[in-house]
């Protein structure tokens, strides 16, 4: 096992509900950042305001009694911001299912929509099952009992390195069958049925596309990827109509859920373009919204309707929604 650089991990206590929805959405999306968050009540501590990113933070939570480290990732960033942006920035991953929900926990904590929210960004996130969960030992509980809501454990201590330990065993399984990130259940399911046909997809769809990026126009091979409409779960959705050529950073939009696309006539399919794209700093792609896409010479080549509804149904602003998924 690699000894950690750092000399700390933060503990974060969350709560059954933020959990649930939380390992829901780890399962079924696969890995993305999560933030833990409380309503604003003055300066950070100076441990706190200056941990680094990069440092290891887990995720506790008590249930009938005992204790359990149910997941964790890697801390990215404060962040300072209104329930409206966060929500728009990261949806379900700030841990309730709709915004009327997460208002609630807002209003729960002494806050309101107007409130500045202290937000702990997440990077890498790993989730465990209530199953695989690490029991923190009785022992120890009362140690923790007496923290915050969000803690330092220091690795120079015994408690530090134990805990860091028997996590990073529990997590170790997964590294060794998926890596650093878990891609979730639906390009798991989709990919396993799917390599041996493959790469005659990408070709098929390449020419179909005469090596173009059926959105910018882009020519340039080494930036051009074909991109999956609707993940597969057999040979019958590798045909032409159930892929388009895109430029990588649209392709990368387009899986993410940013960007979607619209039948708005029997022959023209449209760009569609998240109203969100400023949480994520994106605003320049809004120039596609509504551009209509270069589609192959042949009609029956063209995407077919019910991929391009199955992707904006749940795809488009995934994050937005429980059970939402993204195609990577």
């Amino acid at each position: 096992m690699v000894e950690s650089p750092f000399q700390d991990i933060m503990i974060c206590k969350v709560t059954r509900a933020w959990y649930d929805v939380v390992k829901g959405e780890y399962f079924a999306s696969g890995t993305n950042s999560t933030n833990f968050w409380t309503v604003e009540g003055g300066e950070l501590p100076p441990e706190m305001k200056n941990f680094e990113p990069g440092h290891k933070v887990f995720y506790l939570l008590e249930h009938a009694g005992h204790l359990y480290v149910v997941g964790g990732g890697f801390f990215l960033a404060w962040l300072h911001l209104k329930p409206s942006d966060l929500w728009d920035s990261l949806g379900v991953r700030n841990g309730a299912a709709t915004y009327e929900d997460f208002i609630k926990e807002v209003r729960a904590q002494g806050g309101n929509e107007q409130s500045v929210l202290t937000s702990g960004v997440l990077n890498g996130t790993f989730i465990f099952t209530s199953r695989d969960a690490v029991l923190i030992p009785d022992e120890f509980k009362d140690e923790f009992d007496h923290l915050p809501t969000r803690s330092l454990l220091s690795l120079k201590e015994p408690i530090g390195k134990y805990v860091e330990r028997i996590v990073d065993a529990q997590r170790e399984p997964m590294l060794d069958a998926y890596g650093v990130h878990w891609p979730g259940i639906y390009y798991v399911a989709s990919n396993r049925n799917s390599r041996s046909y493959i790469a005659g997809f990408y070709a098929r769809v390449m020419m179909a596309y005469q090596f173009k990026c059926a959105v910018t126009g882009t020519t340039a091979r080494p930036v051009l990827e074909v991109a999956h409409i609707q993940p597969f779960y057999d040979h019958t959705f590798q045909s032409a109509q159930n892929g388009i050529v895109l430029r990588c950073d649209i392709n990368k939009m387009f899986a993410h859920g940013y960007i979607t696309l619209d039948y708005v006539k029997p022959d023209e399919i449209v760009v569609r373009v998240s109203d969100k794209l400023n949480s994520v700093w994106a605003d320049d792609y809004a120039v596609y919204d509504g551009k209509p896409l270069t589609l192959p010479d042949n009609p029956e080549l063209w995407p077919r309707r019910e991929y391009i509804e199955w992707h904006r149904k749940n795809c488009f602003e995934h994050w937005l929604k429980v059970g939402g998924s993204h195609v990577r």
